[in-house]
């Protein structure tokens, strides 16, 4: 009797239980027919159970396949061995991934798929839904071209930025060198006139080419702001000083006040503060025919530690009309297309302040009326700073040193390709008291090197057949002491990610083009000490080494 009973009741507890499995395979068909994905059902040997309609759309199927369909006739991304392993982990492990599909047509898409296990009348079985993502990856390739376009397009830029520098420096280094030895040559009172609008002319040259290559540093984010203690009253006599040349010469006076409330020692970007003051000065200077230019620093606001500080720099100048006024500080931007022709520049100089000031933390603006004259001011957050954290010489008025006396007669070798450029510096070190040789390419200073000795060697870093990177590289790679010598790069290339790969192959230091020869002094006077030194180190520790083998004294 109760067997009898615990028959009927598991019959009861089965027909029951299929009630559920009708029910929700009903539920399950409802959802596959609205489903937007291709979704399906398949169970462990990749046989297709159930499916949205959706599904046999993507696939070009009609609503019944003419035989039972398997996952092996859709996929064909993962092959016929991988297959059912992939799809039995995926019914223990869900998984979001990527694959491509077959039409019945015999075309193909690609297809994301998100999929599990599901359990259904006691088995287990995989739940899929497949989406279309032709677009997507269509869309993403497109995405990918445009960043490598847009990557190559900053490379070129790059890399044309480089080649321009080194093409227009490399001419501007002769042209201000020959300069520099013609003022040795005790000219006339006229030939002196005429060397000093010559090295005019070709620094306003240089002071164009440097504004084109800050905008583009600013622009990929090259320009990093330093934070130096320096002294903020001399900082600005500094500029006033470099600007009263040309105001004399037209007649303009510069004046300048300083409020009392405004700190002296100050902690931020000197050269950065200098180039934009300078800046404003300059334009005050060369839109003024007539009156006065000032010069105006005040505090808005102090604290024990920070100093907001106020630059005005004011002219009786052409002024500006107010409709134009928003233009000024957007680069290769005037506010008069005659302006370039009557005065000259590259309405550069102001977008460069701008995104100097922005960096530092401030802010830049204008004041002006046309005819009248303007008033550029902008403001910065400074921190206070002690005399303490001032360099060393900062106090001490800078006198130049003497070229050649602090230091012994040298044997330079000079790697130049550049005619004018090996007489030139050729000629000065010369009148300097050095002995030099003169290479043209990197594969000749390896050549030399390798057969003399020489004190340095001077290496223009772009050359024919082997350039001065490549050099280096080989020099450093010369058996000891050969590889020890010090290399200084004569680089007309300014871009700093370049010049960081010079020192990387190892270069000790970088003299920019055009040269400046009291730089180029002081570098052969410091590596020359250093590299006697590190002689001297080497030679004593070499003797101490054949002490210790020999014995006690």
């Amino acid at each position: 009797m109760l067997h009898s009973l615990g028959t009927a009741h598991n019959i009861i507890e089965r027909r029951q239980f299929l009630h559920q499995v009708e029910t929700s395979e009903e539920r399950f068909r409802k959802l596959l027919q609205v489903a937007g994905d291709g979704v399906h059902i398949l169970d462990e040997s990749g046989n297709l159970i159930m499916w949205s309609d959706s599904f046999f759309r993507m696939l070009g199927y009609d609503e019944d396949a003419e035989r039972p369909l398997n996952v092996s006739d859709w996929d064909v991304a993962i092959s016929q061995e991988e297959l059912i392993p992939h799809l039995l982990k995926l019914i223990t492990t869900p998984e979001v991934f990527e694959t491509r599909h077959r039409r019945r047509d015999g075309s193909e898409f690609d297809v994301e798929i998100n999929a599990g296990g599901i359990e259904l009348a006691g088995k287990r079985y995989l739940y899929a839904s497949s989406r279309d993502i032709t677009e997507r990856k269509a869309h993403d390739e497109e995405l990918r071209q445009a960043r490598f376009a847009a990557e190559s397009a900053v490379k070129a830029k790059s890399n044309f930025l480089a080649t321009m520098s080194h093409e227009i420096r490399t001419p501007i280094t002769g042209v201000l060198g020959m300069v520099d030895l013609l003022y040795k040559t005790n000219p006339t009172e006229e030939q002196v006139t005429y060397i000093n609008i010559l090295q005019a002319s070709t620094q306003t040259l240089l002071t164009i080419l440097n504004d084109i290559l800050d905008i583009s540093k600013i622009d990929a984010n090259k320009i990093t702001i330093e934070a130096t203690t320096f002294d903020l009253y001399k900082t600005v006599n500094d500029v006033i000083a470099l600007g009263c040349l040309s105001a004399s010469s037209k007649g303009i006076t510069i004046k300048s006040t300083i409020s009392k409330n405004v700190p002296t020692i100050v902690i931020s970007d000197q050269t950065r503060i200098k180039q934009v003051l300078f800046n404003l000065l300059s334009n005050a200077i060369k839109f003024t025919e007539l009156g006065e230019i000032e010069i105006r620093i005040m505090t808005k606001h102090n604290t024990d530690q920070n100093a907001t500080v106020l630059f005005e720099v004011e002219d009786s100048g052409i002024g500006i009309s107010r409709e134009v006024i928003d233009q000024l500080f957007t680069a290769f931007s005037q506010a008069d297309q005659t302006t370039t022709r009557r005065f000259g520049g590259t309405g550069l100089g102001l977008a460069i302040s701008k995104k100097l000031v922005e960096l530092m933390g401030g802010k830049i603006g204008v004041e002006s009326e046309s005819g009248i004259g303007s008033l550029f001011w902008f403001t910065l957050p400074l921190t206070l700073g002690t005399a303490a954290g001032l360099p060393v010489d900062a106090s001490r008025p800078q006198k130049p040193l003497p070229l050649a006396s602090s230091q012994r007669s040298l044997r330079v070798l000079l790697a130049e390709d550049n005619r004018i450029n090996q007489i030139l510096v050729r000629s000065m070190l010369q009148k300097l008291g050095h002995v030099i040789q003169v290479v043209e390419n990197g594969r000749q200073a390896l050549e030399a090197v390798r057969a003399e000795e020489w004190d340095i060697v001077l290496m223009d870093m772009q050359m024919p057949e082997m350039d001065g990177e490549e050099a280096t590289k080989a020099i450093r790679a010369l058996p000891p002491p050969k590889n020890r010598i010090p290399v200084l790069a004569l680089t007309a290339d300014v871009l700093t990610e370049h010049q960081e790969r010079y020192i990387r192959a190892g270069i000790n230091d970088l003299v920019p083009k055009p040269i400046d020869w009291q730089v180029l002094s002081d570098a052969l006077l410091k590596h020359t000490r250093t590299s006697d030194d590190a002689s001297h180190t080497n030679a004593l520790n070499d003797k101490l080494s054949t002490i210790g083998k020999s014995g006690p004294l």
